[in-house]
């Protein structure tokens, strides 16, 4: 159970900069 809930919590880390800080490569990803 650990173990997922450690790599729920890897994704979410891997994810959150790119939605908090304006990237322009996830901008235009998201905007297609």
């Amino acid at each position: 159970m650990f173990a997922g809930q450690f790599s729920n919590y890897m994704i979410a880390f891997s994810i959150a900069p790119a939605l908090f800080q304006p990237v322009p490569e996830a901008h235009y990803s998201f905007d297609v």
